[in-house]
Order: structure tokens, then C-alpha cells, then sequence
């Protein structure tokens, strides 16, 4: 399934999740195919199902193909999932400590990221509160939404240090309600977002 879309080498790289064997050949073989880089997802119940052994193999199979493939690690929320991701040999990760308070989720990123600037992992984390839960997330629906705030989304990369934000814009985790994501999307923030830094 088509996630996120990151900037790298001039173009833009689709981002897949991939649960087994199959979903890490057909992204390999698709990008190969296109001559496109992609990204190689996997959520943290993949891991807890495969194992950390799978997390490598994605690694070798992206990394030997013939153009550009990353391996990321999302949304890592428990400490020992964060810790554990660390010792792999992934290129990015992402930090969700997105049910922490604003200052906490701050704090808490910024120390993950100095340790994983030191092992070579980009760190990309989610700033203000997504609602909804999927597989391996989980619902969040309880908890206020906390959407992100242009305003303070620079602050929050220099404080924190992370190169990627997850930001929340009225998007959710899973399946929309009723009306869609034309009902719910707030447009206006997701571009004031989207072009922080391009001037």
C-alpha cells in the first residue's frame, strides 16, 4: 500500500509497506523494472512476527538491487522497539511518540536522534497527534488530535533534530469516516507545511 512520498535524489520515492517475501520482491522487482528508488516499510508487528532476522534480510534484498531502495522502520512507539531498531542496519526510522505531550514527544525524539544520527539512521517523527489505529497502531481515537502547527513545525525539526515530520492535518490512521478525506483534510495547513523551508 502506497504510505508517504519522501524527497530523494531529486525525485520522489513511493514508500510501500511489506509484510513477507513477497511484498519486499515485488517493490525490489517494481523499482527495478521503472528504474525508480523506492522505500521499504515494515510496521513493528512485522518484526514481532518475522523477526529481527527479516529486518535484515529486507536490508540485503533492497540494498543489493540495482537502484536506490531504503529500509524504514514505522512507527516505533515502545522504548525497546526504539532500541532494538537501532541495532539494525536500516536507514530511517520513525520515532512515534505522538501520544506524548507536546514537550515530551520533543525531548523523547531528540535523544533517539542523536543516537541514531551517530549509527547513520534518518529519523523522521510525528509532530502533533494522528487519530485512528491499522495494523500495528494502536487506535488513537481516544485521545484529543493534536494537529500540527505550521508555525512551529521548524522549531520543532531544530529542537528535536529529525530530518522527516508525520504531520497531522486532519489525515488518520486507517479507514475515513463517512465523508472521506475531502471531508477531513485541512489543505491550507498540509501546504503551509509542505512548503516550510522552499523559500
Amino acid at each position: 500500500m502506497l504510505c508517504i512520498a519522501l524527497i530523494w535524489i531529486d525525485c520522489l520515492a513511493n514508500s510501500w509497506n511489506s509484510y513477507n517475501n513477497d511484498g519486499v520482491m515485488a517493490v525490489t522487482r517494481a523499482a527495478e523494472a521503472k528504474r525508480s528508488p523506492a522505500l521499504i516499510e515494515t510496521f513493528p508487528w512485522t518484526m514481532h512476527f518475522q523477526g529481527p532476522h527479516f529486518v535484515k534480510y529486507i536490508v540485503e534484498a533492497a540494498h543489493a538491487a540495482s537502484v536506490p531502495i531504503g529500509v524504514h522502520l514505522d512507527h516505533r512507539m515502545d522504548p525497546a522497539e526504539v532500541e532494538q531498531a537501532l541495532k539494525l542496519p536500516i536507514d530511517s526510522m520513525m520515532v512515534d511518540a505522538s501520544r506524548l505531550e507536546p514537550e515530551e514527544n520533543i525531548e523523547y525524539c531528540r535523544q533517539i536522534t542523536e543516537q541514531a544520527k551517530i549509527k547513520g539512521i534518518t529519523v523522521e517523527a510525528e509532530m502533533g497527534r494522528i487519530n485512528g489505529g491499522e495494523d500495528g497502531i494502536p487506535d488513537a481515537s481516544h485521545l484529543e488530535e493534536i494537529w500540527t502547527d505550521p508555525q512551529h513545525a521548524e522549531e520543532f525539526t531544530r529542537r528535536t533534530g529529525v530530518q522527516f515530520l508525520a504531520p497531522s492535518f486532519g489525515n488518520i490512521h486507517g479507514p475515513y469516516p463517512e465523508g472521506g478525506s475531502e471531508k477531513y483534510w485541512q489543505l491550507d495547513r498540509y501546504v503551509a507545511l509542505w512548503t516550510l523551508g522552499s523559500d
